[in-house]
């Protein structure tokens, strides 16, 4: 406990001569831009996988397509017939 008192009075004595208060505070406002960027990092990588989530939730509400309704690989490409119907 005296350590800490001892510790607690030079801050005192050093802050009413005016030394340390600028390394002090950029060291705060380091820690706190730090933690800023931090919550920012976790904050978009959350939404990342929300928005991952919301696709494949998406993709699974989709009706099956059946087999009719893609071309196969199998059947030749048909071609249009434009003679006018009379």
């Amino acid at each position: 406990m005296e350590c800490c008192q001892r510790e607690h009075s030079v801050r005192e004595s050093s802050r009413e001569r005016g030394e340390g208060d600028g390394d002090e505070v950029l060291l705060e406002r380091r820690m706190k831009n730090k933690r800023i960027k931090a919550d920012m990092a976790d904050e978009e990588k959350k939404e990342k996988e929300i928005r991952k989530q919301i696709e494949k939730a998406e993709q699974l509400m989709l009706p099956p397509t059946s087999k009719s309704d893609k071309p196969s690989q199998d059947d030749p490409p048909r071609e249009l017939n434009n003679d006018p119907i009379f």
